[in-house]
């Protein structure tokens, strides 16, 4: 039971449907969205030219019940982002892509799931008795000789023996050689950075990225308090 996902809609938690028995009996979408649903397979309506968000494709092939109650509190609670300024290219390449190769997305989705597969691996969801942490802290540990923190590099320059890192350790200008970067920090953070002694004018476009602010809060209630089972993963609340 606690695989059930909830969505807010009347100001009720209602159960996501997973199963077409339970999608028919479910009142979180309307009738003629679930007949937008059945029937999406047979419409072989093609991808608008240019760009497409996801919003955009959400309701063109199922409905925009299934955007907002679906669709938008999914991207809200895993990546905080927008279904209205996300490319569907981009985000759910899987999606556009089923639609290209078999002209439905449920359609195409039935088809793979009868191919074959090469392996039979089954997914789980495994922690640690003292939580995530202990991966990263004992990663930290073994290569502790390999990672400087409390650094910040200030320069990236090319030359023929790899790249020149400068950065600055607890004050002091330091610098190593490597061969390879790999960057993740924040846009809006490597725009910071010069190359070759200069600012790059093209980082510029950088601090155009928009970051979604995220507020985590924690509260606590008496469970005499709480009518509702707590028989879910979690519940997420569409966008007002």
């Amino acid at each position: 039971k606690s695989k059930n996902r909830y969505v807010v809609k009347n100001k009720k938690c209602m159960i996501v449907p997973t199963s077409f028995g339970s999608f028919i009996k479910s009142s979180l979408f309307s009738r003629n969205t679930k007949l937008k649903i059945l029937t999406e397979p047979f419409r072989r309506n093609e991808p608008r030219n240019g760009e497409e968000s996801v919003s955009q494709f959400i309701i063109r092939r199922f409905g925009k019940e299934v955007l907002d109650f679906a669709v938008n509190p999914f991207i809200a609670g895993t990546c905080a982002g927008d279904p209205d300024s996300l490319s569907i290219e981009h985000s759910f390449p899987l999606l556009i892509n089923t639609e290209r190769e078999h002209g439905s997305v449920i359609g195409g989705f039935f088809k793979n799931r009868n191919q074959k597969k090469s392996y039979n691996i089954k997914r789980r969801t495994i922690s640690f008795k003292n939580g995530v942490s202990v991966l990263t802290k004992k990663l930290a540990e073994f290569s502790k000789d390999s990672i400087l923190s409390q650094s910040q590099i200030t320069d990236i320059s090319k030359s023929d023996n790899g790249y020149t890192l400068t950065f600055l350790q607890n004050g002091d200008e330091k610098s190593f050689i490597c061969d390879e970067i790999i960057c993740t920090v924040p846009t809006h953070v490597l725009n910071r950075i010069t190359i070759n002694g200069e600012k790059y004018s093209d980082f510029n476009k950088l601090n155009e990225i928009t970051y979604p602010p995220v507020i985590s809060i924690s509260l606590g209630y008496k469970t005499e308090d709480i009518p509702h089972p707590l028989d879910g993963f979690g519940a997420l609340v569409p966008k007002c």
